[in-house]
């Protein structure tokens, strides 16, 4: 016969907690994506990675800023029927210059730059990019000893040991 302690309990709703919380602060982050933008960036460079790729999928809240890295002068314009609107007017010539936005809103935003045109940026709801599922994090996820009397080790591989701070309560 197996009998649960009430530390065995304890530790067992202090997991669960943990494991919400790693759960919904990996989904809440949001990233910076760079496209180097100039003569020869299209959709249609292999790698969709690489950094001249001028289509890109982000999460809202995601931020993209333009790259331009060469001579004469762009734009960075919303086309008609984007989900957001936009317009950098015209990003003059230098490396360096640079032109950002933050997407706030789920949807396609093609655009379009002088004389290019076709490029979309499509956004998708907060969370859809980062980690597929639950039991994929929660894999990651180590606490022991199991059940522990005086000290829980944490491990969370996935998360910079600075960004967070975790209070730990006995109830």
């Amino acid at each position: 016969m197996y009998l649960i302690t009430k530390k065995q309990t304890m530790m067992k709703k202090l997991l669960l907690i943990l494991t919400c919380l790693a759960t919904f602060n990996i989904v809440a982050q949001t990233q910076t994506v760079t496209i180097d933008w100039s003569f020869g960036s299209n959709s249609d460079v292999t790698p969709t990675t690489d950094p001249t790729n001028a289509d890109r999928t982000i999460e809202v809240g995601d931020t993209v800023i333009w790259n331009y890295y060469s001579t004469g002068t762009h734009t960075v314009t919303s086309s008609a029927g984007s989900t957001e609107t936009w317009d950098s007017g015209y990003i003059s010539s230098g490396a360096g210059v640079t032109y950002q936005r933050t997407f706030t809103s789920v949807g396609t935003n093609p655009y379009v730059c002088t004389p290019h045109s076709g490029n979309v940026i499509t956004v998708v709801p907060e969370g859809t990019l980062s980690v597929s599922t639950f039991e994929e994090a929660s894999k990651k996820i180590n606490i022991y000893p199991n059940p522990a009397s005086t000290q829980l080790k944490i491990n969370l591989p996935f998360i910079l040991e600075d960004e967070y701070a975790f209070d730990v309560f006995n109830v």
